[in-house]
């Protein structure tokens, strides 16, 4: 299958289809991420203050939702599972694009296997931090509300 790669790599139209797929791929997953990155760009104190004030009402929220709703809790695991599947997904294109270039070194292979690590730990932290916080729900509520 990889042998073909380089066949249809040398056809402009298909290699420019296929970029803009990928481009639009990440932008629909995550756009909002990236909308908010671009409205929220810490170019002030006050927008940093601002911005970190928004991540505090989002979280106090995200716990409130999901504190004793064990069905809203197992959608929310569900959700960041599925996100890591589409995070390996977007990667493992990107190797098999770095394949067919030829580009492929035995440390570029631990490197794709060191950010697929990467990617399921920081899921795994994330929703360690959640669990922790939804442990303490009270003291975590209060401290995020006087973030606010």
């Amino acid at each position: 299958m990889f042998a073909l790669v380089p066949d249809w790599l040398n056809h402009h139209q298909l290699v420019l289809t296929i970029s803009f797929f990928l481009i639009s791929l990440v932008v629909s997953i995550y756009g909002q991420d990236i909308k908010r990155y671009l409205h929220e760009w810490p170019k002030t104190k006050e927008k940093v203050r601002q911005a970190k004030q928004r991540a505090a009402i989002q979280r106090v929220a995200l716990l409130n939702q999901l504190h004793n709703n064990s069905y809203a809790l197992l959608l929310y695991f569900a959700i960041q599972f599925i996100r890591l599947i589409f995070e390996w997904l977007a990667l493992a294109i990107v190797f098999s694009l770095l394949i067919g270039f030829h580009v492929v070194t035995q440390r570029a292979v631990a490197s794709f296997l060191g950010l697929l690590a990467g990617a399921f730990f920081g899921m795994c932290d994330k929703v360690r931090k959640l669990l922790a916080q939804l442990t303490n729900y009270d003291e975590s509520v209060k401290e995020l509300q006087q973030r606010q």
